[in-house]
């Protein structure tokens, strides 16, 4: 099952709240149907690039979005960059040597100096994100190169601000179960799913993980196909740490119980 599959609807089915207020093993004959909402209602932009005869110079930036953003990209997404709320330039991603990369050519007069915001839109979640990063619009400038492009710091997720880039090694040999492929492993804030993924033939998973705040904790839930039990992981428990805030953060971790 892929990532895009995992992250379309709401929370964990409200049965399955018992997990977290015990520490003994839920019983279920189905698979629980753990989902992250990332889902926004955000309309479609009705961003419109500037006429190439109402200004007489421009800057091209060049573009790249943030590893869990790419993850998440849709083959509509566009950003745009806006002077003054004015539009001054729209792009679509293209591929480049398998790098998704934006190229706007951001309009302007020979002597403006005003800052660039960047506006993006991802297609797939219908959410509108804008970077706090504000170039000054240089004429005939660059920013960012195709070898070195711009990073900017979108807000990371649809509806939360943190996220972390997790690799999960699942212990077998404190699991009170068979550890088997197509297992799954939730984390959990509270009773509410924020990542979720399968587990491998080598007891291992990747997950993303979403956080509205640095100080909330995540837990980890595991459902074992063989014992058809979820069972609360002994550890670990993780904080959202402020480095992860602008971007993703590379985590390797092991589930123990």
């Amino acid at each position: 099952m892929k990532i895009a599959n995992i992250f379309l609807t709401a929370i964990a089915a409200l049965f399955l709240t018992s997990c977290c207020d015990s520490e003994d093993p839920v019983l279920i004959e189905e698979a629980p149907d753990w989902r992250v909402d990332l889902i926004k209602d955000d309309p479609w932009p009705v961003w419109e690039a500037p006429a190439t005869s109402k200004y007489n110079s421009s800057m091209v930036a060049v573009l790249e979005l943030s590893p869990m953003l790419n993850a998440h990209a849709g083959n509509n997404d566009i950003i745009a960059a806006f002077i003054d709320g004015h539009c001054r330039g729209i792009a679509r991603a293209v591929d480049h040597n398998g790098k998704r990369l934006f190229f706007i050519h951001i309009k302007g007069r020979d002597d403006e100096s005003s800052p660039v915001e960047l506006h993006y839109y991802n297609s797939r979640y219908h959410a509108h994100l804008r970077s706090s990063l504000e170039p000054t619009f240089v004429p005939d400038g660059d920013f960012g190169t195709v070898a070195e492009p711009v990073v900017p710091d979108f807000s990371v997720g649809c509806r939360y601000t943190v996220c972390l880039d997790l690799n999960l090694q699942i212990d077998s040999d404190s699991a009170p179960f068979p550890v088997m492929e197509n297992d799954i492993v939730g984390a959990f804030v509270g009773n509410v799913c924020r990542g979720v993924a399968l587990v491998d033939a080598q007891g291992k998973a990747s997950m993303f993980v979403y956080g509205k705040s640095t100080d909330e904790q995540v837990q980890f839930r595991y459902y074992s196909r063989h014992a058809k039990r979820i069972y609360a992981a002994r550890k670990p428990t993780l904080s959202f740490e402020p480095t992860h805030t602008a971007g993703t953060a590379q985590n390797h971790l092991t589930i123990s119980f």
